[in-house]
């Protein structure tokens, strides 16, 4: 044998995935007994170490380098079931098989396997529902899909969850659609609905019955019953305050606009633009302009604080960079700023009429502040001075996006179709603040250009006359323009001809005009200024009516819970990890408890995507020998080349909604990956592991992980791990083989596996040497190997396979006496293991037996081995030798002290 395959076998065990530990006690003997008795316990625990064992050679089956295929998912679902049948109830096993079922595409095998699944697990109505789908599914045609549906929507189906029942009757809907029985859909649509948490069917709901309503009312609470059925839902919620806002409900649509600002802000995102532009929006119709303007100034104060430290950084570091180069908000912001401030302006003019007492007295006020102003240069009135500035930013905005779309190379027809839209909407600003008229003017002989070329419509054209008409005070111009432009219920054109009204002197009409169009459009930028100008016109406040102030109280008496639901997720789910024992055995099965559960005040749906996300990844920090073997809290790395220390992905999908209080609680074994893998590797060795829950993660690209949309991470308790004793040389593992009894011969096989550990790392080893000590360790298990079981037999495979010692001449006996065992778990061991001890003609003769399982197996391990030996990837095993040195030479941590400390 090569001692150099050795090293790359030990290595390659080393940073690849799947394992876990099950209890044994202290190594060494007890008087010498060599009784073959054992009791039940000891052999149920021995057994479950074997089985253990063998689901991790399945495992790595599917986590190899190479993508794995459907075949290799096959197998590993084909190993499961073999494993199954000494564990049958074991929940977790199953439900690994079931996966990798799915994955293999063996479909009528996965309703096979979920079927058994939900006899061990009834409160499963997640796999309930997917048996009952497969099982209508199945039918052959639409009629006979719907008969089956009938049945268990009827008394038949009494019994099942709501939750499944209401998944059943959209389903149900959506094929009675199809059908064209509109009688049947809207009766499975309103059973469907009447489970809160199934948000398709409020959705569908929604869409069905909204444009029915007969009220604002009726439409506010058709897509309240949406929010309901997911309230961190931010579309939801947005969809909602949108409609408050129509419907003039200033202060329900605030409260709504806040829950969508708390789920962005929990989601790791911020409100759009538009979002903060609609929000804002609503703020300035109920707390007024100050109000309005603090949250967009803090948001521009900051930018521009960010932009002066990168240029005084630029220039500290001699990069260059331009200096004139100004902050400026996003268009649609900068124009609600400049929309506020006109308000401000004109309530200034109203407030100095009042003191003067005489509009003339303003008047002439503000002409002498002109006629100043002019005197020093100025180019402005002083009432405009902060809405012009904001007038100047928003040109910058806009010409801001027309150089970067010609920087980014845009073709030419798109250029000037944007080109067209930036003056339209620059022009169009102009004329409704009032501003810049001239300019304005100006630019019409540009927009009958682009209107000639059928780049804009004419009717665009129309209305840019009719507004700058209006503003004229061109009554009949501005009548003839935009009257029927404004009749379909054009804001900008009925503003334009609120103005034509005032500016012609029409005052009563102008006001009447201003507040039909504030009622109308209350969630548009011109229906707001339409509702200020009433005020400073002496109109009074606009007053939105019953249904309004009637909607806002429902809306502020609608879902108590939901303001603090949405603050943060950890006021709707509790995650919990803990731990069954904190203090385990070298072999001891590592496990946590997962829960997960709904403390909210409502039922909420649970599973990927909904407001409880039920994938979990388990994050260890790892403490082996002393030394840090971790991931930091962002998930990265610590130390290098630790693939071993590999995240555990859990999926809780085992209930469809979560009423309040109640809990999904799950046992997992988290020694079944890399960090099991790592501590079998290590036993003697102490370690400590604390686990730490990432909910509904998010993969980052350097490697590392973060907690998904609304979701929380926990951490659980640290785990210590108790180290076995050293075997000092050949004499003392031959000792402890002879006097061991039974229920210890598996904690002297793992003190054997820890001994081939060290005689790898062993410079002073020769292969020579190697051989004559695989051949002793051979012969002190062949002198118990009567005393044996089907599952110590399996775990002499499992624990001294992977570390080259059935590669040795002197471990040929026991192979051979391993590969005339006929029991499938030591068949399963050798299979999992095979490689040049393992003759060619026994895994023939498992591939075409009876067991279809192992014969399964028995044909992918021969097509696996073969690409192996044509891909000879094995890599340097000196680098490999010295690696594994580095991370574990030695056993005491800093202080001296034998095993792990603390983390």
């Amino acid at each position: 044998m090569k001692r150099a395959w050795l090293f790359v076998v030990l290595f390659t065990a080393l940073v690849t995935s799947g394992v876990a530990l099950a209890q044994g006690g202290a190594g060494g003997g007890s008087g010498g007994s060599t009784s073959a008795e054992i009791s039940s316990e000891d052999a149920s625990r021995i057994q479950r170490v074997a089985l253990d064992h063998l689901v991790r050679f399945a495992l790595d089956w599917v986590r190899s380098p190479n993508d794995p295929k459907a075949s290799d998912y096959k197998a590993t679902a084909s190993a499961m079931r073999v494993i199954l049948r000494y564990a049958p109830k074991d929940v977790e096993l199953l439900r690994l098989r079931i996966a990798a079922l799915r994955a293999a595409g063996e479909l009528d095998e996965v309703q096979s396997a979920t079927k058994q699944l939900i006899r061990l697990r009834p409160d499963d109505t997640v796999a309930q529902l997917r048996v009952l789908m497969w099982s209508i599914h199945n039918r052959q045609d639409a009629a006979s899909r719907m008969a089956m549906y009938d049945r268990l929507l009827g008394p038949r189906g009494a019994g099942l969850d709501i939750s499944i029942r209401s998944r059943l009757a959209f389903d149900a809907a959506l094929l009675a659609r199809e059908m064209g029985e509109e009688g049947v859909y809207r009766d499975r649509l309103l059973l469907a609905a009447e489970d809160r948490t199934n948000k398709e069917a409020a959705a569908l709901f929604s869409t069905e019955f909204l444009g029915r309503a007969q009220s604002g009312m009726e439409r506010v609470e058709l897509l309240a019953n949406v929010v309901l059925s997911d309230p961190v839902d931010a579309g939801a919620l947005e969809n909602l305050a949108g409609e408050l806002m129509r419907r003039g409900a200033f202060r329900g649509a605030q409260r709504m606009w806040d829950r969508v600002s708390d789920v962005l802000v929990n989601s790791g995102d911020g409100m759009s633009s538009q979002q903060l532009f609609e929000y804002d929006l609503g703020l300035w119709a109920l707390e007024g302009a100050e109000a309005t303007l603090a949250p967009i100034d803090v948001v521009y104060n900051a930018q521009v604080m960010a932009l002066e430290m990168e240029q005084a950084r630029m220039k500290e570091e001699g990069i260059s960079f331009d200096e004139d180069k100004e902050y400026v908000l996003p268009q649609i912001m900068e124009t609600i700023r400049l929309a506020v401030y006109l308000s401000q302006e004109w309530a200034v003019e109203v407030a100095n009429v009042e003191e003067d007492g005489a509009e003339e007295e303003a008047d002439a006020e503000r002409e002498g502040a002109a006629d100043e102003d002019k005197e020093d240069g100025a180019q402005e009135e002083v009432k405009n001075s902060r809405a012009q500035a904001s007038l100047d930013r928003i040109e910058v905005a806009l010409d801001d996006i027309y150089r970067s779309r010609e920087a980014g190379g845009d073709d030419e027809e798109m250029l000037v179709d944007l080109r067209a839209a930036v003056s339209l909407e620059m022009n169009a600003t102009r004329l409704w603040s009032g501003l810049e008229l001239d300019e304005a003017e100006a630019a019409v002989e540009e927009l009958e250009g682009f209107a000639a070329d059928d780049v804009i419509d004419a009717e665009a054209v129309d209305r840019f006359r009719g507004m700058l008409a209006a503003q004229h005070g061109d009554l009949e111009a501005a009548e003839r323009l935009l009257g029927a432009i404004g009749a379909s219920d054009d804001t900008f054109a009925r503003y334009g001809l609120c103005i034509a009204e005032e500016r012609g002197g029409s005052l009563e009409l102008a006001i009447e005009k201003y507040r039909s169009l504030a009622l109308d459009a209350p969630e548009t930028l011109l229906g707001g200024l339409a509702r200020e100008r009433v005020e400073w016109l002496g109109g009074g406040e606009v007053d939105y009516g019953e249904d309004a102030r009637a909607i806002d109280d429902y809306m502020m008496d609608f879902a108590p819970w939901l303001d603090r639901l949405t603050a943060s997720p950890r006021n709707f789910i509790e995650l919990r990890v803990e731990s069954p024992r904190t203090s385990l055995g070298p072999l001891e099965r590592m496990e946590v408890e997962l829960t997960l559960k709904n403390v909210s005040r409502w039922p909420l749906a649970v599973g990927p995507g909904k407001p409880i996300h039920t994938r979990i990844l388990l994050v260890p920090s790892l403490r082996v020998g002393g030394k840090d073997i971790r991931l930091r809290d962002d998930g990265t790395l610590v130390a290098e080349a630790l693939e071993v220390v590999q995240p555990v992905v859990v999926e809780l999908d085992r209930r469809i909604r979560l009423l309040p209080g109640e809990s999904i609680v799950e046992r997992v074994w988290v020694g079944k990956g890399g960090v099991g893998r790592l501590l079998d590797r290590t036993v003697s060795l102490g370690a400590t592991v604390r686990w730490r829950a990432v909910q509904g993660f998010v993969a980052l690209p350097d490697g590392g992980y973060e907690k998904g949309a609304n979701c929380i991470t926990t951490a659980g308790d640290v785990i210590r791990r108790a180290s076995a004793p050293k075997v000092i040389d050949e004499e003392d593992l031959a000792f402890r083989f002879k006097e061991a009894t039974v229920a210890e011969l598996m904690v002297v096989l793992m003190q054997a596996r820890g001994w081939l550990v060290d005689i790898a790392l062993d410079p002073d080893m020769d292969d020579l040497d190697v051989n004559t000590t695989a051949g002793g360790m051979a012969l002190a298990i062949e002198g118990r190997y009567e005393d044996m079981d089907d599952s110590l037999k399996s775990l002499v495979v499992s624990f001294l396979a992977p570390y080259g010692f059935f590669n040795n001449e002197g471990a040929n006996g026991i192979m051979e006496r391993l590969l005339d065992e006929e029991s499938d778990l030591v068949r399963l061991a050798v299979l999992s293991s095979y490689g040049t001890h393992v003759p060619d003609e026994y895994v023939r003769e498992i591939a075409e037996g009876d067991d279809k399982e192992l014969a399964e197996i028995a044909r992918l391990v021969v097509e696996r081995v073969g690409l192996e030996e044509e891909e000879e990837t094995l890599g340097d095993d000196s680098a490999a030798a010295a690696a594994v040195e580095a991370m574990f030479g030695g056993g005491e941590d800093e202080s001296g002290e034998e095993g792990g400390g603390g983390l």
